[in-house]
């Protein structure tokens, strides 16, 4: 998905675009446990 909007050969983000997706994920879940931590506390 990514490779053909951006216009790079199929291939050559594969290793890249999941590492990326679990960083982006897990900052996104350690925000709303420091969230949540901090409406509970």
């Amino acid at each position: 998905m990514l490779e053909e909007t951006l216009g790079f050969e199929p291939g050559t983000l594969s290793p890249v675009v999941p590492v990326v997706t679990t960083l982006l994920i897990a900052l996104f879940v350690i925000g709303l446990l420091y969230r949540l931590v901090g409406l509970v506390f």
